[in-house]
């Protein structure tokens, strides 16, 4: 069975990503980037129908490249690309639902690249808090970089990034 998922901006639409949450609630993640934003759709019927979610959706600028998780504490988490600062972004968004908002951007990297692309991220709880790990390409005058980048997320929504490491160069 096939079901289209209809969009505000159709003409440069990219899925990236699909999840479910602990109660069985498929999430889709959709870059818009004629439209400049990320839009989320929701599935309660195993993807029978959808619905887009607009409290979720956010603004941005970047190329289609993005990282779409959601934990087993039912938290979103997404990394994406922002042409317009050249950085890689990280946001949460706790117990993701169908009326519930994402963090502030915190800057996962920002140096001197030229792009940041193919990021692709788990996180999981550790302590009182939660752990996000994010792989990324970070590309700076020709030179292609992996690099690995942890954060933290306290108890009362802190998102710390840490030092960033290369995998491979």
């Amino acid at each position: 069975m096939a079901v289209t998922i209809t969009s505000v901006a159709a003409s440069s639409v990219a899925p990236r990503s699909l999840q479910a949450t602990s109660t069985g609630r498929l999430w889709v993640a959709v870059a818009h980037s004629s439209a400049n934003i990320i839009e989320f759709w929701y599935s309660d019927d195993a993807g029978a129908t959808w619905t887009e979610n607009t409290a979720a959706q956010f603004a941005w600028s970047g190329d289609q490249y993005f990282a779409f998780y959601i934990d087993a504490d039912d938290h979103a988490h997404i990394a994406y690309d922002e042409t317009g600062t050249v950085a890689l972004k990280y946001r949460r968004n706790k117990s993701i639902s169908t009326t519930s908002a994402w963090s502030a951007a915190s800057t996962v990297d920002s140096t001197t690249a030229t792009s940041y692309q193919w990021a692709d991220l788990v996180a999981h709880r550790e302590g009182t808090g939660w752990k996000a790990h994010i792989l990324y390409k970070r590309t700076t005058s020709g030179t292609d970089l992996v690099l690995y980048a942890p954060i933290t997320i306290t108890s009362a929504d802190v998102i710390t990034v840490e030092t960033k490491v290369t995998v491979d160069s």
